[in-house]
């Protein structure tokens, strides 16, 4: 499922693959953890993490 498949999924009351990700943080911590990942971008990072963003 792509991300907004994802959400979409869960506000119809249907079942997803996998519970959403949503990210929250300071921009100190989002510095903090580009760093420990070793991305460029916050947006890297995410992905990373495997996110669901649009």
């Amino acid at each position: 499922m792509t991300p907004l498949e994802r959400w979409l999924a869960v506000l119809r009351r249907e079942k997803p693959d996998r519970v959403p990700m949503d990210y929250w943080a300071t921009d100190e911590f989002t510095a903090k953890l580009m760093a420990h990942l070793g991305c460029a971008t916050a947006r890297e990072a995410l992905e990373k993490l495997g996110v669901d963003f649009g």
